[in-house]
């Protein structure tokens, strides 16, 4: 979730609840530093994946929806949260040169996939999204450590 010295910027952060398999293996994933806007772009955007979600999912699939569910004036965002260049793809129907690694590397961010046994085309659950307002910029402070004991040697 958070690691001791992070530094979340003032804004809002969207946290992003997924499962795998049989709702088991719950992740969290956080997306710092977005605008409003930016944040219900990608909340909207994610939480129409969770009928695709449990399965094995094509890259142009994935892609096509994503650009279905992205406005003209969301066409920046598209682009800055998930690496698809919604002109581009709105206008050619180039969806079939998507690069799939590049696509699920994004994705990965707000899915965890890379912690799942099943391969990086497989999609979590979308379970629950959280928009969250930061009003100034924190830091996670670090504990100053005590004592260190070891018990296994």
């Amino acid at each position: 979730m958070f690691e001791f010295g992070d530094v979340i910027p003032a804004g809002y952060s969207i946290e992003v609840i997924t499962w795998e398999n049989d709702g088991d293996n719950y992740q969290t994933c956080w997306q710092h530093g977005m605008t409003l806007e930016e944040a219900q772009y990608v909340a909207k955007v994610l939480a129409g994946t969770a009928p695709m979600g449990n399965e094995f999912v094509k890259p142009k699939v994935l892609a096509e929806y994503i650009i279905d569910n992205t406005a003209e004036k969301e066409f920046d965002m598209c682009m800055k949260f998930f690496g698809l260049d919604a002109e581009f793809l709105t206008k050619t129907g180039g969806f079939d040169a998507i690069d799939s690694f590049a696509v699920y590397s994004v994705l990965d961010g707000y899915f965890a996939n890379s912690d799942s046994n099943y391969g990086y085309d497989f999609l979590r659950v979308v379970d629950e999204i959280k928009i969250h307002k930061f009003e100034q910029e924190i830091q996670i402070p670090a504990p100053l450590m005590i004592e260190n004991i070891y018990c296994s040697r």
